[in-house]
């Protein structure tokens, strides 16, 4: 218990330290009028939620803490701007210090759920299913075993004789024309087309083992096509010898979040294109005004 203490008080530690270098994103004087009041109050909450719920309210905290700062940030720096509209715009951006680590700042706080919202809202999203099959050791000079080629078997996955039997078996063109919102049904060619491109084969490097990989924006449909591929696989090759020479070990699951969008990708761009935006504007400003070098 008492390592725990420990643990959660560290963490209201290095969440005081980092509220207060975020305090730099205000203007000057708004910092010195009210900086260390605001300091006060965030260690004050900050002790509060360790005390009441741990680090699930001290998250609650910061996310409270994210939408005031894109808020209050900006509107003051509009009133502080407002205040000096009598004077050189020079004199304006020399106060305000317009330093890297407030244009990072800035960009950060707006850019990184502007991201993640556009992506939630403007990207489709994406699931990925995956069944198992291995595939057994016939290799010459064993008694009684059959020979094949094991790549050959593979391309077997995703022949067309194979995959129309898909497409027949789960009406796939129907489901096709659902999800493009096409009036006209495909032909069996372009379902074939588009089921071909939804579909990743991975051997597992080492082993007797195959991935049959289905991507599709319904997740209960990628686990039935990559199903019923092996499936149909299998009822092939019992149709052309004695016995299958591959056989099911995993079958496929529909999941549980989609592969896209990926919030932590989502997160590493917001962070890339705030230090762009950042190291530009601060450099462009550096030398427009003549600012310092350690401005």
């Amino acid at each position: 218990m008492k390592a725990n203490d420990d643990n959660q008080g560290a963490e209201a530690g290095v969440s005081e330290q980092t509220y207060a270098r975020l305090l730099h994103l205000y203007p000057e004087a708004f910092r010195k009028e009210y900086g260390l009041a605001m300091a006060q109050l965030f260690k004050d909450q900050c002790n509060a939620a360790r005390a009441s719920g741990g680090w699930s309210r001290l998250g609650w905290l910061w996310v409270q803490t994210f939408a005031d700062l894109i808020c209050s940030v900006g509107r003051e720096h509009v009133h502080e701007l407002s205040k000096n509209m009598n004077r050189p715009l020079d004199a304006i951006v020399w106060r305000s210090r317009l330093t890297f680590m407030k244009v990072f700042m800035a960009m950060l706080l707006l850019l990184t759920p502007a991201i993640i919202f556009a992506s939630y809202k403007l990207l489709p999203k994406v699931y990925s299913s995956t069944a198992r099959m291995h595939f057994d050791d016939t290799r010459a000079g064993r008694a009684g075993a059959e020979t094949y080629h094991l790549p050959t078997e593979f391309e077997k996955l995703t022949s067309r004789t194979v995959l129309m039997q898909v497409i027949e078996e789960l009406d796939l063109t129907t489901w096709f024309m659902t999800q493009t919102g096409s009036k006209v049904r495909p032909t069996a060619e372009e379902a074939y087309e588009m089921l071909r491109q939804a579909i990743e084969i991975n051997p597992i490097r080492n082993s007797r083992l195959l991935d049959i990989r289905v991507k599709s924006d319904n997740a209960m449909m990628a686990a039935k096509i990559a199903n019923e591929i092996s499936r149909a696989y299998i009822v092939l090759s019992l149709t052309q010898r004695e016995r299958a020479p591959g056989r099911i070990v995993d079958q496929a699951q529909p999941p549980l979040r989609p592969m896209r969008p990926n919030i932590p990708f989502d997160m590493a761009i917001a962070l890339l294109m705030s230090l762009g935006v950042a190291g530009a504007v601060s450099w462009r400003a550096r030398n427009f005004f003549r600012l310092p070098a350690g401005a």
